[in-house]
C-alpha cells in the first residue's frame, strides 16, 4: 500500500482570520507558501487517529513536517507565510484519503480552494508540499494553476518518507505557467525534521536566497545558548553596533520577554501590532527589545514593534524562565 507523507499542524492564526498572511515585514517580496493536511481536515479530527510518522512536537505543541519546514525558511529569510486551505475538508482514515489522492491525480482535478493570496507584490515564492504516492497533492497543483505567475521564481520544497520528490518537480513546473521553477529544490525527510534547520539554511545559502551580509547570532538566556539571525536593516545593524548586548528582561503575558536598552537608535522604521513565534523586536515607544515565543491568550500588541531578527532555535526554553531574566545578544 502506498504510505501517505501526511503534514499535521496545529496552527494558531494570529492575523485577521485563519488563513491570513502573516506578514514579517512591509518591504517582504518573498512568500512562503505550504498545503497542510491537518490544516484541512475536520476541526474535529483528533491527531492521535493520524498517522503520526510525519508530525513532530515542537515546543510543547504538534506541528506538521512541511507546516514547520515553512516556517524554517520564512524565519531565515523573513517571509510571508500562507496555508493553502481547501474549500471542502479532507476525508479522515488514510485509506480514504490514499483512495481519494489516486482519484485527484488520475483526473487531474482542479481542487477548490478557499482563498487565494494576491501575490503581485512577491518575486519569489517557495511553494511547500508532502508527498503523496511519488506526487504534489492535486490542492498545491490546483493553487499554482490559479495564480498569474508569469516571470516570477517558484521555490518548490517537500517533506517525504525516504523516497525523495518522486515526479512533483515536473507536475509544478507544469503547473506554474509563466515562471521560473526552480529544479534543484529542497527535500526533507520527515523522520529528521527536528534537525533540519542546518539542512534548510544550508540549502538557502548554496542557492543565494540568504543575504551574505545577513548575521547569525547566538542568545544567551538563563544557562541556555540558542541561535538566531540577524535581519539585513538599518535598524538591526544600528542596535547591533552594541552587541555583546545583555539586557534585563521581564516575562509578560506568556507571551514575551522585554527589557529597556541605555540607547535610542536614530533609524526610524514602520512598526506592527502583531508578531510570529521567536521574532526579535525593537519598540520605540518604551525603547525596548523584545523575544516573543508564544501565541497566549493576548496576541494582539498595543504597541507598534519592528522586528530585527529571528530566534530560531527551540523557543521551550522561554516558557519555563523566571519573572525576570538577562539575556545576552552577540555574534557567533
Amino acid at each position: 500500500m502506498v504510505k501517505i507523507v501526511g503534514t499535521f499542524l496545529i496552527f494558531l492564526s494570529f492575523l485577521c482570520g485563519n488563513n491570513a498572511i502573516a506578514a514579517q515585514s512591509q518591504s517582504s517580496r518573498t512568500l512562503v507558501a505550504y498545503f497542510s493536511r491537518y490544516d484541512n481536515s475536520t476541526s474535529e479530527l483528533n491527531l492521535d487517529v493520524l498517522t503520526m510518522a510525519s508530525a513532530v512536537r515542537i515546543d510543547g505543541r504538534f506541528q506538521g513536517s512541511t507546516a514547520f519546514i515553512a516556517h524554517e525558511i520564512a524565519s531565515f529569510l523573513n517571509a510571508d507565510v500562507y496555508s493553502i486551505k481547501t474549500q471542502e475538508k479532507l476525508v479522515s482514515g488514510d485509506d480514504a484519503l490514499i483512495g481519494l489522492n489516486h482519484r485527484e491525480q488520475e483526473a487531474r482535478t482542479k481542487v477548490k480552494l478557499e482563498t487565494l493570496p494576491d501575490v503581485s507584490g512577491y518575486d519569489t515564492i517557495f511553494v511547500g508540499f508532502p508527498i503523496w504516492a511519488m506526487s504534489a497533492p492535486r490542492a498545491v497543483l490546483s493553487f499554482l494553476e490559479s495564480l498569474d505567475l508569469q516571470d516570477k521564481k517558484i521555490i518548490p520544497f517537500c517533506t517525504h518518507d525516504g523516497f525523495g520528490a518522486g515526479r512533483s518537480v515536473n507536475q509544478i513546473v507544469e503547473a506554474a505557467s509563466g515562471a521560473d521553477v526552480a529544479i534543484n529544490i529542497l527535500t526533507v525527510d520527515s523522520d529528521s525534521i527536528e534537525a533540519s534547520s542546518i539542512q534548510v539554511k544550508e540549502y538557502l545559502q548554496a542557492n543565494g536566497f540568504l543575504n551574505e551580509s545577513a548575521k547569525n547570532i547566538t542568545i544567551k538566556v538563563n544557562g541556555h545558548e540558542l541561535h538566531g539571525v540577524l535581519y539585513d536593516t538599518p535598524l538591526s545593524d544600528e542596535i547591533s553596533k552594541h552587541f555583546p548586548l545583555t539586557v534585563s528582561m521581564s516575562g509578560f503575558g506568556d507571551r514575551e520577554y522585554y527589557g529597556s536598552v541605555d540607547f535610542i537608535p536614530e533609524t526610524k522604521e514602520q512598526g506592527q501590532l502583531f508578531f510570529e513565534n521567536g521574532d526579535i523586536t525593537f519598540c520605540f515607544r518604551n525603547n525596548t527589545l523584545a523575544v516573543f515565543y508564544n501565541q497566549s491568550s493576548h496576541p494582539n500588541l498595543s504597541m507598534e514593534v519592528i522586528p530585527i531578527g529571528k530566534v530560531t532555535g527551540d523557543l521551550e526554553v522561554f516558557h519555563n524562565l523566571p519573572a525576570y531574566t538577562d539575556i545576552t545578544f552577540s555574534f557567533n
